[in-house]
């Protein structure tokens, strides 16, 4: 499963050489998500489940004594779902942990002119980190003019099968048809790496998956008693999916 990280760098090169080093980790999948400003990373901090965050302590060049980096990291530790996502800084400062460690909860922090393989060390250190984050996103779906809130830990599968979508709950009584939506919608409403698709209209829930039959190809749920048909286009995704997670 892809690791996001969220890289809050203004200066282009710096920016670039940091992704440069990202590529160099092999063993874990990462997905960079760039932001040159703060209002950039807001937008990706609430958008995306951020697993780990790289952040300019000095975000604006051109603001007298910027420490907008540190702002945004202050802000993000409030809110529930980032309160142990590990958080590295990079700086030129002297002495940077004054403020983060003691404050922030800052992880570790990397110096200006980097050093590759400190930096590629701390980068895989914290992204083997494990965070338990409080699952309580929602999901919306609209159903003749009603708006409806589901929690997305609470979804088992999604079929999408024209001329309808089926949400499948843990408990079968909430279960949602709604008018057909394609996977490539569903999955950018879900935003979770909990779902992968496992044939062509369905999207299952990861942690449902009580065991798969390669040989049959079948997925058998924990919690309806029932199984999903896993087609073989889908099924070396599937379990690297499994395996990443």
């Amino acid at each position: 499963m892809k690791r996001n990280i969220l890289l809050v760098e203004d200066e282009k090169k710096s920016r670039n050489m940091v992704i440069e080093l990202l590529k160099e980790i092999d063993e874990i999948t990462v997905n960079v998500l760039e932001a040159d400003n703060i209002d950039k990373a807001y937008s990706y901090a609430m958008k995306k489940n951020i697993d780990l965050f790289i952040l300019d302590i000095i975000i604006d060049t051109s603001a007298k004594d910027d420490t907008s980096g540190m702002k945004f990291a202050a802000h993000i530790r409030g809110m529930e779902n980032y309160k142990s996502t590990p958080i590295i800084f990079i700086t030129s400062l002297e002495d940077p942990k004054l403020f983060s460690y003691s404050e922030i909860h800052c992880y570790q922090y990397i110096e200006k002119p980097f050093d590759s393989a400190k930096t590629i060390t701390k980068i895989k250190e914290a992204l083997n980190l494990t965070v338990e984050k409080k699952d309580n996103k929602r999901a919306f779906f609209r159903k003749q003019g009603l708006i409806f809130s589901i929690l997305i830990s609470e979804i088992v599968y999604i079929k999408c099968s024209k001329p309808f979508t089926t949400v499948y709950m843990i408990e079968t009584e909430n279960n949602l048809e709604i008018a057909y939506q394609s996977i490539k919608n569903i999955m950018d409403e879900l935003n979770s790496r909990d779902f992968v698709q496992c044939n062509r209209s369905t999207i299952v829930n990861m942690n449902y998956i009580e065991n798969i039959d390669l040989i049959n190809k079948f997925i058998k749920l924990k919690q309806l008693g029932s199984s999903l048909t896993l087609g073989g286009a889908y099924e070396k995704n599937l379990m690297r999916e499994l395996k990443n997670g």
